[in-house]
């Protein structure tokens, strides 16, 4: 190299920047070279420092989990994920590196060890991408290689003791290429967060301080209770794909509140979601992306709230010829659904691959141009039917988490929620419940099988439709934080909330506008057929439908085997019942009926009653049996959708699961508690009703 006393100060400083050390430079030359340029009074040369080719710690979620238990009143430790980047044109293989952090003890989250080494598994990560590391909490969590672009692994350490683990306050995470018969390990690349000390393997792999602490939660935060690490989603440090650098200090990370697993780091620091939706306002413009995922091409749009779905469906069971039809898919119920939700100015996008069109078509429901079949199972769970834990499912069982965490792409976690129609949730494979979901969170199992006869009527292709569009809906609103009655878990049945999450609605329809005769034929029509009560016919003076002469489900207004079947939330606008003094008149507080002919017939009597009387209409007792006479009000369902998954739901949703509920006269009624965390499984149908409603549906 000539001398540098030669070269004017400018040329010093280009000079200096062409230099790099290959694989192991940083930006420290360009800073030479600047500095050198500012001595001189020269124009300072902004050179972006070249960022040698391997593969680089790309992103690190901060831990804002708490795994709570119900039972005991306690959080524990949970774990995050770090995303890997292969920044190079050649693929490697994750089995020649290890990744080394803090170790949380799986069997005991209170015992913490400050630093563990977990071999990488035989993983082939492709030129330019990208693989998600997270601790195997479960059995259940699945490698996802649906795009071997963008991994997922789950992994323990070689005891199988260890989850990888850092919380929010201190953390560092090292990638290191594993020792082999001829070289030593050695640091390939390392971030340190918070009050961290740890020093990397080589020395001189991190210069300088540390990247600040992410976020505290405040007091009493818990956060996703998903098995499934990946769902949280709250904050994570970054290296921008816009702004890759790699000097070894603090100054290569970003701190960004829309964190893109499994794909490119694209959204900005400043990035906001002004649609409450989740979705950063980035992502919904023309050329905008989110992780890599063109939104806006699947029909995010600035100015509506965006709820992505994927939606996966079961082929055919290969023990029987003649396939259940209840669980086979249909598109206008899907529409049905989507319908419901866009005069609230909600766009529902679902993705179910290729069972409605064979390419890619947003209008068909195909986002991603793949199929969304899944192998048979007789029996799918979120919970077992014991204890009701997530962490274990009934023998011969397969539980969400298996097609959650293999078949959804790490790039749609943080936005995308997730339903599989499945068959059953009885270990028998008989029908039982019709579905199950988070309460809230991103998960939904739809149970349908058993449901219908096997060869449909036209009544029965009717009733398909519309319980397939009644559970979606159901089980998606358990998922945006809604209850059985509305913000009430423990009080169902209520007349006067007019919502699809009500069971007295949910199979029957919600009636079309509170005020006309439906309203109270779907009362008689659920009185008889789910409770065997005999009501008033209607349709014939005189006349009354007693069990086993049950109300047929074709004769109802708008109801099961009608296209005009609703599905819909409750916009809270009825008035109050009281149990303790009814007034048939007031019918469901939304009005007094059309004409003479609708009254609220809260006895069955088929007689409008002048005077108020005391009766229980959600059959809610005390501890000894006695009825429970309350005042039951509405809810604005629509006002009160929790759309964002993977963070913090405390500021808009309740989250206490043993909810007691005082009547006027100061009673409490009877406790509903799900002791699993945030889950709700539906009840299990009685004998008879599906007996009716096979019936009802056969050719």
């Amino acid at each position: 190299m000539q001398s540098l006393k030669k070269l004017s100060p400018l040329m010093i400083a280009i000079l200096l920047v062409g230099c790099g050390e290959g694989g192991d430079s940083a930006s420290a030359p360009s800073l030479v070279a600047n500095h050198a340029a500012r001595t001189a009074g020269a124009p300072v040369v902004q050179v972006a420092a070249v960022v040698p080719a391997g593969l680089y710690i790309s992103e690190v979620a901060g831990n804002f989990r708490k795994d709570k238990d119900y039972d005991a009143g306690t959080t524990k430790n949970s774990v995050a994920w770090v995303e890997l980047y292969n920044k190079q044109n050649v693929s490697v293989n994750l089995k020649d590196y290890v990744l080394r952090t803090a170790g949380l003890k799986a069997s005991d989250p209170t015992s913490i060890s400050a630093s563990v080494n977990f071999a990488l598994p035989n993983v082939v990560i492709p030129a330019n991408g990208y693989v998600v590391i997270a601790g195997k909490k479960s059995n259940f969590l699945l490698n996802s290689t649906v795009n071997a672009a963008s991994q997922v692994i789950y992994i323990k350490d070689s005891t199988n003791t260890y989850l990888p683990y850092w919380d929010n306050a201190s953390g560092f995470i090292e990638l290191q290429a594993a020792k082999t018969t001829t070289t030593a390990a050695k640091t390939v690349d390392f971030v340190r967060f918070g009050s961290n000390a740890t020093a990397p393997l080589t020395a001189g792999a991190w210069v300088g301080a540390n990247i600040p602490a992410f976020t505290v939660p405040a007091a009493g935060y818990v956060g996703s209770q998903s098995l499934d690490p990946l769902d949280t989603h709250e904050q994570s440090i970054v290296r921008l794909t816009s702004a890759f650098t790699a000097s070894k200090t603090s100054g290569d990370w970003t701190l960004v509140n829309f964190p893109t697993s499994g794909g490119p780091n694209d959204v900005a620091a400043n990035a906001v979601s002004t649609d409450n939706d989740g979705i950063p306002d980035s992502a919904k413009v023309v050329g905008g992306t989110f992780a890599g995922l063109d939104l806006y091409t699947m029909g995010a749009r600035p100015g509506q709230q965006d709820m992505f779905i994927q939606l996966d469906y079961m082929g055919n069971d290969t023990s029987v010829t003649t396939q259940d039809s209840a669980r086979q898919l249909q598109e206008s119920a899907v529409t049905k659904m989507v319908n419901a939700f866009s005069p609230h100015s909600i766009a529902i996008h679902f993705d179910v691959g290729t069972r409605f069109a064979a390419n890619i078509d947003a209008s068909h429901y195909n986002l991603d141009g793949l199929s969304h079949q899944r192998t048979f199972d007789k029996c799918s769970q979120m919970t077992n039917s014991t204890n009701y834990q997530r962490t274990s499912v009934d023998a011969g069982c397969k539980s969400i988490y298996q097609y959650y965490s293999q078949y959804v792409d790490p790039r749609r976690r943080a936005l995308f929620r997730y339903g599989m129609v499945a068959s059953s949730q009885e270990s028998s494979g008989k029908a039982g419940s019709s579905g199950v979901s988070e309460l809230p969170g991103n998960k939904v199992l739809m149970t349908l099988g058993g449901f219908l006869a096997t060869n449909l009527s036209a009544a029965g292709q009717i009733m398909r439709v519309n319980y397939q569009a009644a559970t979606l809906m159901h089980e998606f609103g358990h998922s945006l934080s809604l209850r059985h009655g509305g913000d009430e878990l423990a009080v169902n049945y209520k007349p006067n909330y007019l919502s699809i999450m009500n069971y007295l609605y949910q199979l029957n329809g919600v009636p079309t506008d509170g005020i006309g005769t439906d309203a109270i034929e779907h009362y008689y029509y659920y009185q008889n057929n789910w409770n065997n009560a005999t009501v008033p016919n209607t349709h014939q003076a005189n006349s009354f439908y007693a069990p086993p002469n049950y109300y047929p489900d074709t004769s109802v207004p708008n109801g099961p085997a009608s296209n005009s079947f609703k599905v819909d939330y409750s916009n809270g606008s009825s008035a109050n019942l009281d149990e303790n003094a009814l007034d048939e008149s007031a019918y469901v507080g939304r009005g007094a009926g059309v004409g003479t002919t609708a009254f609220g017939d809260w006895n069955l009597d088929g007689v409008k009653q002048v005077g108020a009387y005391q009766y229980s209409l959600t059959g809610q007792t005390d501890n000894v049996g006695n009825p429970i006479y309350g005042v039951l009000h509405d809810f604005n369902d629509w006002g009160h959708l929790v759309l964002v998954t993977g963070k913090d739901y405390s500021a808009s949703a309740d989250l206490s699961l043993g909810i007691s509920l005082k009547s006027a006269v100061g009673k409490p009624r009877t406790k509903t508690v799900i002791k699993s965390s945030h889950v709700q499984r539906e009840e299990v149908l009685p004998p008879h009703v599906l007996a009716n409603m096979k019936e009802a549906s056969a050719l």
